[in-house]
């Protein structure tokens, strides 16, 4: 009871998603449809991005583990799509959901060869 507190979770899970691939935030998930936030786009073997999808905004910022708090009151969040390149191995992004939530993930693995798979944890708050 009361104001204040910290902020209550809504979802939180690892996902691995394969290049090509959008994927949920707000119910976690990787499916190709109206729910996804982001998508892997593969435009080829080399140059890939992260791109928001459906109303969904990311913001990189500086990568850092900035958890409910830096990513509710940080940005600018935009519709732009982050090259794979300016996401090493444990960078962290703030997302605004299409649902209207706020969620970071962390950049876990992007896998050898290719295809790529891109492995994530993810938190979403309410």
């Amino acid at each position: 009871p009361g104001g204040g507190g910290a902020p209550v979770t809504h979802s939180t899970d690892s996902l691995s998603v394969p290049q090509t691939w959008p994927f949920d935030l707000d119910e976690g998930g990787v499916a190709n449809n109206p729910q996804a936030d982001v998508w892997f786009e593969a435009v080829t073997a080399w140059e890939m991005y992260l791109v928001p999808r459906n109303g969904a905004r990311m913001w990189l910022g500086d990568g850092s583990n900035r958890g409910y708090a830096g990513c509710s009151t940080g940005g600018p969040y935009t519709t732009t799509r982050i090259p794979t390149g300016s996401l090493p191995v444990g960078s962290y992004v703030c997302v605004r959901t299409n649902e209207g939530r706020y969620s970071q993930f962390r950049v876990n693995g992007w896998g050898a060869g290719y295809p790529k798979t891109l492995t994530l944890g993810y938190t979403t708050w309410e």
